[in-house]
C-alpha cells in the first residue's frame, strides 16, 4: 500500500504545465514544457513509514484542503459584478500604445503631456489617469515591437487562464494603486513599466516551465526571468526614488492579492513535507525493515526484499516459507 505527500500547489501546477503551447516571434521563440516527469510525486511505503510515525508520535499530523487559488475573495467578486467586464482591454493597451508610439515618432505629442503626474491631475488634466498606461516604454521600434508582441503573448495567456473579469482586476488593482500614489506625491511623475512587468512575474508564477528560447538557441525559462525581475523591484524598492518606491508597492498590490494565499499555503506546505521527511527518515544504524516473524532486517541482509501484508513487515524467505506473524 502506498500513499503520495503532494504539496498543496502541485495539483494545480500539474493542471497547468500540461497546456503547452508554442509561440515565435523572429529570434524569440518560446514553448511550455510539460514536466509532469520532473513533478514525480515522493513516495514511501505506507505501512513501514506509518510505523515510524507511530513510534515518533506523529500517527495523527493531517494534512489540510487545498487552499490554492481561486481565492474566495476573488470567487466572490466575480460572482457580484462580473457582469461589468473590460473586454478586449489587453488588445486596447497595446493597440493605444502603438498609436501613442507613432504619433511620438511624428512629433504629435510629447510623452510628457501623457505621463501621470498628481499635481497635474488635481489642476485639470483628467486624462493623465488613463494616458499613462499607454505611454510606449521603448524608443527603438525593434524593441518596440518585441515588447508589444511578448506582452500580448503572457498578457493573452493570462486572460485565457483567468478570464475577462479577473485580468481586468489584476490591472487594475495596479493601475488604481499607481494613480492613488500620484495624489499622495502630486510632483513626482509615474508610468507603466512596473505594472506592466508584474504581467510577465504573475506568468512566471502560473506558467514557471514556459522556455523563451533566444535566437533559437539559448533556452530560458520564465521562472528564471522571474526570478532576476523580482531582484530588479527590489534593487528599485532599495535604492530608487520616491516615485519609484510608490510605483513598486503600488505594482506588487495585485500580485499580493492573487497569490498571497497561495504563498502562504505553499510555504506551510513545505513545511509539512520536511517534518514528514524527518519523521519517515531511519535513524543512524537503525534497520528500516524488520520482519515480524524472523527479526531479520535490511541492515543484517541488504540482499533480502521485504514486504508488507496486513501491516506486518515479513521478509522474503518467511514468506516462501509461509511462516508469518
Amino acid at each position: 500500500m502506498e500513499f503520495q505527500i503532494n504539496s498543496g500547489t502541485d495539483h494545480e501546477h500539474q493542471r497547468q504545465d500540461r497546456e503547452q503551447a508554442k509561440f515565435q516571434f523572429n529570434g524569440v521563440h518560446s514553448r511550455v514544457l510539460d514536466d509532469i516527469g520532473d513533478r514525480d510525486n515522493r513516495k514511501v511505503s505506507g505501512s513501514a513509514t506509518n510505523a515510524r510515525l507511530h513510534a515518533k508520535g506523529l500517527r495523527g499530523m493531517k494534512r489540510k484542503r487545498n487552499t490554492t487559488l481561486p481565492m474566495a475573495f476573488l470567487d466572490t467578486l466575480e460572482r457580484k459584478f462580473g457582469r461589468f467586464t473590460f473586454p478586449h482591454l489587453l488588445f486596447l493597451l497595446l493597440a493605444g500604445q502603438g498609436l501613442v508610439y507613432l504619433a511620438m515618432s511624428t512629433n504629435q505629442v510629447s510623452p510628457l503631456q501623457l505621463v501621470l503626474q498628481g499635481r497635474a491631475v488635481l489642476s485639470g488634466e483628467i486624462w493623465r489617469i488613463f494616458t499613462f498606461m499607454v505611454v510606449p516604454m521603448e524608443s527603438s521600434l525593434l524593441w518596440f515591437l518585441i515588447g508589444v508582441y511578448v506582452t500580448w503573448l503572457i498578457g493573452s495567456s493570462l486572460e485565457r487562464e483567468w478570464g475577462e473579469f479577473r485580468f481586468g482586476v489584476f490591472v487594475g488593482l495596479g493601475w488604481g494603486a499607481t494613480v492613488l500614489s500620484s495624489l499622495f506625491l502630486p510632483q513626482e511623475v509615474m508610468g507603466n513599466m512596473f505594472i506592466l512587468g508584474m504581467l510577465t512575474l504573475a506568468f512566471a508564477r502560473l506558467f514557471p516551465h514556459v522556455e523563451f528560447l533566444l535566437f533559437f538557441v539559448i533556452p530560458v525559462k520564465v521562472r528564471y526571468i522571474g526570478w532576476v525581475m523580482w531582484g530588479f523591484y527590489l534593487l528599485a524598492l532599495i535604492g530608487g526614488d520616491l516615485a519609484v518606491r510608490a510605483q513598486v508597492l503600488a505594482s506588487i498590490i495585485p500580485y499580493g492579492v492573487f497569490f498571497g494565499r497561495d504563498m502562504v499555503t505553499g510555504m506551510h506546505s513545505r513545511r509539512r513535507r520536511a517534518t514528514f521527511r524527518r519523521a519517515a527518515a531511519p535513524e543512524p544504524g537503525e534497520a528500516f525493515h524488520v520482519c515480524d516473524a524472523c527479526g531479520r532486517t535490511d541492515r543484517t541482509d541488504p540482499d533480502l526484499d521485504f514486504r508488507y501484508k496486513d501491516g506486518n513487515c515479513v521478509c522474503e524467505i518467511c514468506l516462501n516459507e509461509g511462516n508469518t506473524p
